[in-house]
């Protein structure tokens, strides 16, 4: 069951609306939705398909998605299909104030969330929060929209980030959440031929390649900040020495020589990404969440030795729902 609520902009319900949604997630980024609906019942309610207005759609076994109607929106022989952005995308929607921002990465994040009501209640407000990791300086100004500062802070460090929807009583409120990671294996499988089919016979490689780390601990002074340092001489043979600076939530020497020891041996490698359809057989989408590392079990797809099929372990970066066919479309990634 698929329930749909549309939402004035000050987070008031105003009506339910039933249509086919295709709608998209992505990891630590806007996703989009579509759906279509008729020019005469746009006209007869122009408030509720209103720009800027929000949306939340509900459905069994799928994680709720909300974001905001805008542009395109392409009218067609007596329908509109309208165009929806996640809510993500609101901090595309304000820019920065001229500051320089002091503390970990979630704190910073709980700050540009004041920052962009500072120009006009956005309904975002402090969802959960990781505060921990190691203390920054990140710069904000009027020169970038704060969804790229929110997108470099969490590549920096190594966080991640999204928006959900919370209704009570008829009322919206758009919690803003940073994880300290959204990365979880979790024990269930995607078996192509059972409740997944490849979408292509391509395998793609992809980075970042980290080669040559220098980790760092979290004490107040770089002065009294444990280093430790990570190699890696065959993937540097092979593809050129690629370093990186690591931030580590400890100052204790052990844990910063693991994390850079355990970096390295992570990203030596290119991962492998692949282009994957999954059904909702025996409860599939009920555990498919952005950040979820189930077995990838592939029976068509070749590898660079020549051979077809195999198994690994992936981490579930996008997913797009159609809404007709039910089912959802995956990429996933080592």
């Amino acid at each position: 069951m698929t329930q749909a609520t549309l939402f004035d902009k000050r987070g008031f319900a105003l009506d339910e609306l039933t249509a086919s949604y295709n709608r998209q997630w992505v990891k630590n980024a806007f996703g989009e939705c579509k759906f279509t609906a008729a020019i005469r019942d746009v006209e007869a309610h122009p408030e509720v398909f209103a720009k800027g207005n929000l949306i939340v759609i509900k459905q069994d076994n799928l994680p709720d998605w909300v974001g905001y109607l805008d542009f395109p929106e392409p009218w067609g022989d007596g329908t509109i299909v309208f165009q929806a952005f996640s809510a993500e995308k609101i901090f595309d929607l304000r820019p920065g104030r001229p500051d320089k921002l002091f503390g970990t990465a979630g704190s910073i994040f709980n700050r540009l969330i004041g920052v962009a009501n500072s120009w006009g209640d956005t309904l975002m407000r402090p969802g959960d929060i990781y505060l921990g990791g190691s203390d920054r300086e990140e710069s904000i100004s009027y020169a970038n929209q704060l969804y790229a500062d929110v997108q470099r802070i969490a590549e920096r460090s190594g966080n991640d980030w999204d928006i959900t929807p919370q209704v009570t009583n008829g009322k919206l409120t758009l919690l803003a959440n940073w994880y300290a990671a959204k990365r979880k294996v979790v024990d269930h499988a995607l078996t192509e031929g059972i409740n997944m089919e490849a979408k292509s016979s391509t395998l793609e490689y992809t980075g970042p390649v980290w080669n040559s780390v220098v980790a760092f601990g979290n004490a107040s002074t770089w002065a009294s900040r444990k280093l430790a340092y990570a190699s890696d001489e065959a993937s540097q043979a092979n593809y050129g020495l690629r370093a990186l600076g690591l931030a580590v939530d400890s100052n204790v020497d052990a844990t910063v020589q693991a994390a850079a020891d355990a970096y390295a041996a992570y990203y030596k490698n290119p991962r492998r990404s692949v282009d994957i359809s999954a059904t909702d057989v025996n409860g599939t989408f009920a555990w498919l969440r952005i950040g979820h590392v189930p077995d990838v079990e592939l029976i068509g797809v070749g590898l660079d030795d020549g051979t077809k099929g195999f198994t690994m372990q992936a981490e579930i970066v996008e997913m797009n729902y159609l809404h007709d066919r039910d089912v959802m479309d995956l990429t996933v990634r080592e």
